[in-house]
């Protein structure tokens, strides 16, 4: 989609904040190069937060790195869903479902496609 698009709904597109942009300001995370051929290429940090980043280091200054086994399991959950959810096999534009978190909680959770095609795993503020 160009920068500057002309919508009839909605007249003339100032700016698109693209996936790129969204990585850099760290609100999207990348997971294309975790699971190359997942359905889902990024996943909001304030998803992530939820019991899916662990402190390394030092307690107060150390870095954020991903827990590994629980941000698989979040993606199966969600793979499985999507898949439920696509009885047809063809992926739609827009998922909402519930996984568990690492708490044992159950989380709403939306899967939105995105200029690359793939999904974004998002909480329902995130949207």
């Amino acid at each position: 989609m160009p920068e500057h698009e002309t919508n009839p709904a909605f007249g003339e597109m100032v700016h698109r904040y693209t996936i790129k942009e969204a990585e850099e300001d760290g609100i999207l995370i990348n997971i294309l190069e975790i699971w190359e051929k997942s359905l889902i290429s990024h996943v909001t940090s304030n998803l992530l937060s939820k019991g899916y980043l662990e402190n390394r280091g030092s307690q107060s200054g150390g870095n954020q790195e991903l827990n590994m086994p629980n941000l698989i399991n979040l993606l199966n959950q969600a793979i499985e869903q999507i898949k439920k959810q696509s009885p047809d096999g063809r992926v739609r534009d827009f998922y909402s479902f519930r996984v568990e978190l690492p708490d044992g909680s159950r989380q709403l959770l939306f899967a939105q496609m995105n200029e690359l095609g793939r999904l974004t795993l998002m909480l329902p503020e995130d949207y």
